[in-house]
């Protein structure tokens, strides 16, 4: 109904973030380039800790999608309520899901 109205081309507000509609200020660009550091050198692990509704998921997807990190494989685990074997077995099975998905894809 306001899609039309207002003009807009797609659905304004959405559950999953848009990396599209990233506003980068400052600090955003800061925790951006760090992640990109993290994730293309290969660094175990990399933290972005922040208030809800600050950007951080979005951070992440803007990254991952990023230049910097084109050739990057990674598990995105989004779901904080995981038991410490939960976790494991998530993990597990995404990063093998990952490497086949790697794998398939063409090489130069």
């Amino acid at each position: 109904m306001y899609e039309r109205f207002y003009g807009l081309r797609e659905l304004p507000f959405e559950l999953a973030p848009n990396p599209g509609y990233l506003f980068l200020t400052a600090q955003h660009r800061e925790a951006l380039r760090n992640l990109q550091y993290g994730l293309s050198s290969a660094k175990a692990i990399t933290a972005l800790v922040g208030e809800a509704g600050t950007g951080k998921t979005t951070l992440l997807h803007a990254a991952i999608e990023s230049e910097p990190c084109a050739n990057v494989r990674c598990v995105y685990l989004n779901n904080p309520a995981l038991t410490r074997q939960e976790f494991v077995e998530v993990l597990s099975r995404r990063s093998t899901s990952a490497r086949a998905q790697a794998s398939r894809r063409p090489c130069c």
